[in-house]
């Protein structure tokens, strides 16, 4: 597929992290890694259950955007071929405390200009590494500046004419929330939506490239792997979790047959306990009610999606899955040499 940079925003605990891992993981041994200051993707590991992240994770005690956008590059040379970072906040919070203590950036203006280089450099160089990537951030709100001019909320980037760029340096810009109460049952189950208004929002700054949020709806489920398939794109599965993608399908028909967002889920929680990690249950649980949301024609336009023999391959089907799921334990990347 061609090269995506992608951003999402928002408050802690809104699983930010955990949606980037469900998005990247699945590629070959070696072709995705993530950037991260210190205790970046501890949370995310630790829930999903896969701990060789931890290997392909190169860490930075004092990370910048500078040196994000040194690294990219490199990780391109080895084969990386999926990308995460947590968080670019932090990254520009140290990349403008940097600029005050230059000497050459004595005026705000100027660091201010110089952040905003920045952050394209880092849109540009992820565009150019020919990667599937997704930065996250906290959430900037819209504010109103000193001589009266609107800026519109977005990414964190500590920068209010920082978010003109994000438009033309990424592929995908979604603000994480809480659900609505007023969309798809089967979203409400989940634990956060993206909101992405688009382009003529005036209050937050969001895209979508491949379209999929803007055929007649502003918000759904924050699950940027089902949002990948709804767009024609289908990713592989870690290794050892390929029976994910057959699990996630049955649970998206029983919910567009017309069987309850909650009875579905009981249903493969049932079906597949006992047999596989209950963690990975729910991962594919939470994917088939995006699914199902996605594809759901009441809603919207209905959305593409790919056509008979386009799936990734499954490990048996829902009524004869067996054994045990465990942690991939082939060889990753050394975490070193990207200082």
């Amino acid at each position: 597929m061609d090269p995506w940079a992608g951003i999402v925003f928002g408050e802690s605990d809104m699983g930010k992290t955990l949606m980037m891992i469900a998005l990247l993981e699945g590629a070959k041994p070696g072709e995705t890694a993530y950037l991260a200051g210190r205790g970046g993707l501890s949370t995310g590991t630790q829930a999903l259950r896969l701990p060789s992240i931890e290997k392909r994770t190169f860490v930075h005690n004092r990370p910048t955007l500078a040196w994000g956008v040194r690294s990219i590059p490199k990780l391109a040379a080895r084969g990386v071929k999926r990308l995460g970072i947590d968080d670019a906040t932090i990254m520009a919070g140290n990349t403008l405390d940097d600029l005050t203590a230059d000497p050459a950036y004595t005026k705000v203006a100027d660091r201010y200009l110089e952040l905003e280089r920045q952050v394209r450099a880092l849109g540009n160089v992820l565009r150019a590494s020919e990667m599937i990537s997704l930065v996250g951030t906290h959430v900037r709100e819209g504010r109103t500046d000193r001589a009266g001019m609107w800026h519109p909320g977005g990414p964190d980037f500590k920068g209010n004419k920082v978010m003109k760029v994000i438009p033309r340096a990424f592929d995908f810009c979604a603000m994480v929330r809480k659900p609505g109460t007023d969309g798809h049952p089967a979203a409400q189950l989940l634990h956060a939506e993206f909101y992405v208004p688009g382009p003529a929002d005036e209050d937050w700054v969001t895209k979508d490239r491949y379209d999929v949020f803007h055929r007649g709806r502003r918000s759904g489920p924050a699950n940027l792997r089902e949002y990948m398939r709804a767009a024609g794109i289908v990713l592989t599965r870690p290794p050892g979790l390929e029976w994910q993608d057959q699990a996630a399908a049955a649970v998206a028909k029983r919910v567009r047959d017309g069987e309850g967002p909650r009875d579905a889920w009981a249903w493969l929680a049932g079906r597949l306990r006992g047999k596989f990690d209950m963690r990975h249950v729910r991962w594919a649980a939470e994917d088939g009610l995006a699914r199902a949301v996605f594809s759901d024609p009441e809603l919207s336009d209905p959305m593409y999606l790919p056509p008979e023999g386009t799936a990734a391959t499954s490990a048996g089907s829902v009524t004869d899955l067996e054994g045990d799921v465990s942690p991939s334990s082939a060889a990753t990347t050394d975490s070193g040499g990207l200082e």
